[in-house]
């Protein structure tokens, strides 16, 4: 409220300022005939309110200069001047300051309208893109608990695969793989399992993968892994076999994103259901935190670095 009063009386506060200065400066130097100049100087507050506020602003200004114009130089008829000639004289600049302030105004009034009406819609978007950002992270808290849930609950047997999900943010230095292979074994049954990573060594590797190693190098060549480089796996991988007897879940880390690995799931004996796809979700952050963890760990260590491979590739049969 005190914000629209100050805009409010703003125009008013201006109008004075330019009529006061146009007197002042009259009053400073009376040689110049300021008040009597042509173009009369009144056209300056008019204008600039037209332009600045709007309809109103202007035609309110174009009756506060009529008015001051009278009371600062009257306009006496002449002897010899009939009453069009002297109507002409003293009306003219008058009604052209009003024809000025009604144009003017009205065009700058139509934009202000608009301006205001898309500020408005920006305050509206904000408010839904708040609750929106508000519903979504409560959706995600809510899914995070459910996911806790199951895996802690009886349905899922005993708690090997909580167990299993933080062993595995001890990946790649310390990894447990007969018990990782049991894990994905208990939960989708047997399968071969293909864990490809950025850096170590190159145990084995499946058809796709040696063809896209032969590509880009040496099988014991010296190129980093890029995530770039990683992606281009997973578009390999996803060209094969389309079906039910393979699952590529790429390995990112939840606080950033980037891909850190792949795990390929192979000759599946059934398709995942949607508890199994919970799970395997899980086992995928888990293994994207821990590749993150170690590959942070890798940059900030002082020790000389080994020499890199095309992938790292951990096959469980």
């Amino acid at each position: 409220m005190r914000a629209k009063a100050e805009t409010n009386f703003r125009p008013v506060l201006e109008g004075a300022i330019l009529f006061g200065g146009i007197f002042l400066l009259d009053w400073l130097i009376p040689s110049s005939h300021l008040l009597s100049a042509s173009p009369h100087p009144f056209w300056l507050p008019v204008l600039l309110l037209s332009v600045q506020y709007g309809l109103f602003s202007g035609v309110v200004s174009c009756f506060a200069a009529i008015i001051l114009l009278q009371v600062a130089s009257p306009f006496v008829q002449q002897m010899n001047e009939d009453y069009f000639s002297y109507g002409l004289r003293i009306w003219t600049e008058p009604v052209l300051w009003l024809l000025s302030a009604l144009m003017i105004g009205a065009a700058r009034s139509r934009q202000i309208a608009a301006t205001k009406n898309d500020h408005e819609k920006l305050r509206q978007f904000e408010r839904e893109r708040k609750t929106l950002v508000e519903h979504n992270q409560s959706l995600e808290a809510a899914i995070d608990k459910f996911q806790r849930e199951f895996v802690t609950s009886d349905n899922t047997g005993d708690n090997s695969v909580l167990a299993q999900l933080e062993q595995l943010r001890a990946l790649p230095s310390d990894l447990d793989v007969e018990a990782f292979q049991q894990t994905i074994h208990a939960l989708i049954g047997p399968c071969h399992v293909t864990l490809i990573t950025g850096d170590k060594s190159v145990f084995a590797a499946p058809p796709e993968v040696d063809t896209l190693r032969t590509a880009k190098g040496d099988h014991q060549g010296s190129a980093e892994t890029t995530p770039d480089r990683l992606r281009e796996q997973l578009i390999v991988l996803n060209g094969g076999r389309q079906s039910r007897q393979r699952i590529r879940l790429p390995l990112r880390a939840p606080s950033n994103g980037k891909l850190q690995g792949i795990l390929v799931l192979e000759d599946l004996k059934r398709k995942p259901n949607a508890q199994d796809q919970i799970l395997l979700d899980l086992i995928a952050t888990s293994l994207g935190s821990a590749l993150l963890e170690e590959s942070q760990n890798t940059a900030t260590s002082n020790a000389t670095p080994d020499r890199r491979t095309a992938a790292n590739i951990l096959n469980f049969p």
